[in-house]
């Protein structure tokens, strides 16, 4: 009887830390990041999503984000998580006239840097 208690015992408290250490994971944020515009282009919104989601948010506070300027972005979500940005270039027609990068890793970065390369947009992360 001692036994299957002491294994019962060790089941839960070997659970419980499994689920810690998985929430810890899912709950930690990406506090800020700056992307840096040096490609050429005004943009008129900034939109970010988790890669796993359809949603978007658009994370620029201004007007324009012109050629030549950066932004501080601050936004909360799973440090281990892919993001995707899409970059309106466009304002008459923010649907179509857009950049899109998908699956951008943020772990540890604190840059994205947007060039132009010939004719198309490219991106660096520091």
């Amino acid at each position: 009887m001692k036994k299957i208690k002491f294994l019962l015992t060790m089941l839960v408290m070997v659970t419980a830390l499994g689920f810690t250490a998985c929430s810890d994971d899912e709950e930690d944020t990406i506090d800020s990041f700056t992307i840096v515009n040096n490609s050429g282009y005004d943009f008129y919104e900034i939109m970010m999503s988790p890669s796993s989601e359809t949603t978007w948010k658009d994370i620029l506070e201004d007007d324009v984000f012109p050629d030549g300027s950066s932004v501080k972005v601050s936004f909360t979500g799973s440090k281990n998580g892919k993001w995707d940005i899409r970059l309106c270039k466009n304002r008459d027609d923010i649907d179509n006239g857009y950049v899109q990068f998908k699956g951008i890793n943020l772990t540890g970065r604190t840059k994205l840097i947007l060039t132009k390369k010939g004719d198309d947009l490219w991106y660096e992360l520091e």
